[in-house]
């Protein structure tokens, strides 16, 4: 009989699902029989076991017509077949029938099923936050435990689908290995700030698709950078405590049972002792956690709880400072002539000078909401809100190249311990973002509320 030789299977390894082409859901068998004396008559195949002659699958002559002593031949074999095989290595068996009646001895070609994919780990975006980068390097590593790693993609927020992603490159330059380094470089100039789900995928030889594998990125700046509402009973969570404070329950202004009471000059705090010190410390905690941060909002409780601090002194409550201590903004309170009433300000430091919001009244005995939004750059806004209301917007200036690193929360400025000033402040319920307004903006909903009703 004749022989059978050159038998190709494609594509292969496979997944069961990975078709010949876009329009041929198949596998395609390529053979070359031949024969000495007689015409090849036929050819057929089989998958792992040859079966009785005449009841394999046909094979087409390439040249349409089975009429000489050499036939190059092909067949496709169904997916809905190819995908029931188990994974492993499987046998595509091809032989040919001359003329003469002979059928030749089956050669073999190789068909490997295999439908687990690759593993990603080792996501990593740098840097992350970006902070003033404008390029971004992503990389990851990719593993199979069969087959070679053929191609990679990423993706931001929502699934594209497999295949339609960004695609990444083989760290070594060359997909040809069971593992690989992946990389790819992303501009995210044009990004919005915040946070951004980017994910990783790979295929192997098979077609298999891995699971994503993400990462947080962070462009720019984004989320909460520190919050603490005096909940452990103490300032710990804090960088550093200057001066006279006491976390005390009397100062709670929130349901965690302790707030913040700084001493501004010389009262005990509710049965507390006040602590002798210099009248130019204050008596404040720092925060430290912020980084080279641009774009910055703060928000607090806070109740001058009668505190008789000098009529028209402007004293700190708030004050955010670069790395060298710089003053690039503050929130500062002021107890009015007649004794019992109190109005707050922000303040601004830009490129020509000190730039300050309006005096805004604020309750004593009650808890004040005092919120203000800061940026860095040449035409930067500066915003005060007073009970999640804004009540001013500085915009047009000029804050460029100013970078917050830290920030004091309580009196630090404009006081003297040892001066008239007598009595307690009370802070509670910190928290900074980057981005986001922190209270609700009433400004936003409350005209729709007029309207509906």
């Amino acid at each position: 009989g004749p022989t059978t030789s050159d038998v190709v299977v494609d594509p292969s390894p496979n997944n069961g699902a990975l078709p010949y082409n876009p329009t041929r859901y198949a596998v395609r068998v390529d053979a070359t029989v031949t024969d000495t004396d007689s015409a090849i008559e036929r050819a057929e195949g089989f998958i792992d076991t040859v079966g009785a002659n005449g009841k394999g699958f046909p094979l087409t002559p390439s040249d349409a017509l089975f009429d000489e002593l050499v036939e190059e031949a092909y067949a496709y074999i169904p997916l809905s077949t190819i995908n029931q095989l188990p994974e492993g290595a499987h046998e595509i068996l091809i032989h040919g029938q001359d003329a003469a009646g002979n059928w030749g001895v089956a050669a073999a070609g190789e068909l490997f099923i295999d439908k687990t994919g690759p593993t990603i780990s080792n996501v990593v975006a740098d840097p992350n936050p970006t902070r003033n980068a404008t390029i971004v390097t992503l990389t990851a590593d990719a593993e199979d435990s069969a087959l070679t790693v053929v191609m990679a993609e990423w993706f931001d927020g929502g699934d594209p689908g497999t295949g339609n992603g960004t695609p990444m490159e083989a760290a070594d330059g060359v997909f040809d290995s069971q593992t690989e380094g992946l990389t790819a470089t992303i501009d995210v100039s044009g990004w919005a700030p915040g946070d951004h789900i980017i994910s990783v995928r790979a295929r192997d030889a098979a077609g298999n698709w891995s699971d994503a594998a993400t990462t947080l990125l962070c462009v720019r700046a984004c989320g909460t950078i520190f919050a603490d509402s005096f909940a452990s009973g103490d300032t710990t969570a804090w960088t550093a405590t200057t001066g006279d404070v006491e976390v005390i329950a009397a100062a709670v202004m929130d349901d965690d049972g302790f707030g913040m009471a700084a001493n501004i000059g010389g009262a005990a705090a509710a049965g507390v002792e006040p602590q002798s010190v210099d009248s130019t410390d204050g008596a404040y905690v720092t925060d430290e956690t912020p980084e080279a941060e641009t774009s910055y909002h703060a928000r607090f409780a806070f109740d001058p709880n009668g505190a008789q601090s000098p009529a028209g002194s402007e004293i700190t409550l708030l004050e955010g400072q670069d790395g060298g201590g710089a003053t690039l903004f503050k929130v500062e309170y002021r107890r009015l002539d007649n004794g019992d009433a109190y109005q707050v300000r922000g303040v601004v430091m830009t490129g020509s000078g000190q730039q300050t919001t309006a005096w805004v009244d604020i309750e004593d005995g009650a808890t004040n909401f005092i919120e203000i939004g800061w940026e860095a750059g040449t035409s930067a806004s500066f915003d005060l809100y007073v009970d999640n209301w804004l009540e001013e917007s500085l915009t047009g200036l000029d804050t460029s190249g100013y970078e917050l690193e830290t920030v004091h929360m309580g009196p630090s400025g404009g006081i003297g311990l040892d001066s008239d000033g007598v009595g307690w402040v009370h802070l509670d319920v910190f928290e900074s973002t980057r981005y986001e307004v922190i209270g609700p903006p009433y400004q936003l909903w409350l005209p729709l509320v007029m309207q509906a009703n």
